[in-house]
């Protein structure tokens, strides 16, 4: 055997210098240079650029397809050897189709854009053989991307897998969707799409998830019919996580997450029903269990976030009841804790605040026990107790807490990040109200200035900030500017739902405080809320 031909030179990460991209070596171009080597090693060039079409230019990390030793999956995919990689991999260097860079991570690949767009368009002329290249590149993929654990949470030891190849399947996702005429979808891709969504969800709702849950649900809804055994679990959690991400998305899409809670719900109940009535609890498996558990968890957060106190009371109960029916409370400690941090949240509206303090104290060591500190689920829970702080009427806490809050966010943020301005927002207003104008103001002008509107910092969270801080000019006599920035923000209002005219007893004159609610009521819970039955006096 002759020995394997090494990988040309490589480039340092960050120099992104290529010569002008030569054509792809499909079968309608092969290569011709001198070094190409065998007929197979041209035919397996081919191979790795139309694979390599699916996934991101902009680095795929060489170990997927030389990552490992098991054997083929069921579509006949398995790992190359690094002979028949090296091979490939020198002919489409020599053509410069291809950049072998060295990373942190481990070695990675590039391809030109505009090589992989030709790529693809020549792969859409031969749908049958561009399947068999998709079928391929989902296999890989679901061999490099990690499985959450579903029960636990606790996916710490998983996350530098889920960020090293989270790229490649939203890069494979969007090939999916832009493909004419249609990719075949299978189970594999479907579990690709729900785990992504899921580590999406518990990485601080990072919203790249939000497309990938919304065409698992898609896709979920077609396969369940012909394989309901092995698909209707992953469609609830794709569901799951399509309504979590909604929730971000303004009152339409808090309204469309409570509809698809609602939708999930249904059918979890069909799935569990004998005959008018759920079958005996005996009967039922620990991850019928959970997952009921889990739907009676998102049906009491999604009555929160519309301040249904008295449902959400009762669905969170009936949560810690059946997330205890799963083995030891070791296997969901992160759940049960999730949940005392909501109930902690009620309790808070009720006061007085002695009750919902400990609610949330328990909350937070429990969840250190079970994540640690670090978790995106630990920070959440310590943003319900600055929340808490506040609606009880304890200011002086509540603005240390946001305070901690915001140096962590800064941290892992940035600046601009949409969990740091809302928690800077929320220290503002503690400052508002305990008298410290001055401090008040150039907090909110920093939460202004650092605003980037996207899918999470919303223009409702912009107009709010500006809202509040015409409060805290007015009050410090600067008549003008707050009359400007009060008409800023009424006027953007204007742009989403609730138009004051809809609006009963629209003839009067509307307080300060209830133009707030109003304001309060366009963003999502997380970033909290000082209006209503969320403050008894201070707002």
């Amino acid at each position: 055997m002759d020995a394997p031909k090494k990988p040309g030179p490589t480039q340092p990460e960050g120099d992104d210098r290529r010569s002008p991209p030569s054509d792809v070596p499909l079968p309608e171009t092969p290569p011709t240079s001198k070094g190409d080597g065998s007929h197979k090693a041209v035919a397996d060039s081919r191979i790795l650029v139309e694979m390599m079409s699916f996934l991101d230019p902009d680095g795929i990390p060489e170990d997927m397809f030389i990552g490992g030793i098991e054997g083929p999956t069921a579509s006949g995919w398995q790992y190359w050897d690094a002979h028949r990689f090296n091979e490939a991999l020198v002919i489409l260097q020599e053509r410069r189709a291809v950049d072998r860079v060295i990373t942190a991570s481990g070695p990675k690949l590039r391809i030109p854009r505009v090589s992989q767009l030709r790529t693809l368009h020549l792969l859409h002329q031969d749908p049958k053989h561009r399947n068999f290249v998709f079928r391929d590149v989902v296999a890989m993929t679901r061999r490099a991307f990690p499985v959450p654990d579903i029960v636990k949470r606790d996916n710490r030891d998983n996350l530098p897998r889920y960020k090293k190849y989270i790229s490649q399947v939203i890069a494979t996702h969007a090939a999916f969707v832009k493909s004419r005429p249609k990719l075949e979808a299978d189970f594999n891709f479907l579990t690709i799409l729900r785990d992504a969504a899921l580590f999406c969800v518990d990485d601080g709702y990072n919203m790249d998830g939000a497309p990938l849950a919304e065409t698992g649900m898609v896709i979920g809804m077609v396969l369940v019919e012909k394989d309901y055994e092995s698909v209707f679990f992953v469609l609830l959690d794709c569901i799951s996580s399509l309504g979590n991400f909604s929730e971000w998305l303004g009152i339409e899409g808090r309204r469309r997450s409570y509809r698809l809670m609602s939708d999930a719900f249904s059918m979890l109940e069909k799935h569990l029903r004998l005959g008018e009535s759920l079958r005996p609890l005996d009967n039922w498996t620990q991850l019928e269990k959970m997952q009921y558990g889990r739907a009676w968890h998102e049906r009491g957060v999604k009555a929160i976030h519309f301040d249904w106190m008295e449902e959400a009371d009762e669905a969170l109960g009936k949560a810690l009841y059946y997330y205890r029916l799963v083995g030891d409370q070791h296997s969901v400690k992160a759940q049960i804790a999730n949940v005392i941090s909501f109930q902690g949240l009620i309790e808070a509206t009720r006061g007085p605040g002695n009750r919902a303090v400990a609610l949330i104290n328990d909350s937070l060591g429990r969840m250190e026990a079970a994540l640690g500190t670090d978790s995106p689920w630990y920070v959440q829970a310590k943003n319900s107790e600055a929340m808490i702080a506040f609606t009880i009427g304890d200011l002086q806490q509540a603005a240390t807490l946001y305070e901690d809050l915001s140096e962590v966010r800064i941290r892992t943020d940035g600046r601009s990040g949409h969990d740091t301005l809302s928690c800077q927002y929320m220290m503002a207003v503690c400052y508002h109200n305990l008298g410290d104008l001055v401090i008040a103001e150039g907090i909110l002008r920093e939460v202004i200035n650092n605003s980037r509107i996207d899918l999470q910092w919303r223009a409702e969270d912009l107009a709010r900030a500006k809202f509040r801080l015409s409060l805290v000019l007015g009050a410090l006599n600067r008549r003008q500017e707050a009359v400007d920035l009060r008409n800023e923000a009424l006027t953007a209002h204007k742009e989403w739902e609730i138009p004051l005219s809809a609006l009963p007893g629209v003839d009067r004159k509307y307080t300060d405080k209830e133009y707030m609610k109003l304001f309060d009521d366009g963003v999502v819970l997380y970033h909290g809320r000082t209006t209503g039955i969320w403050s008894a006096v201070l707002w």
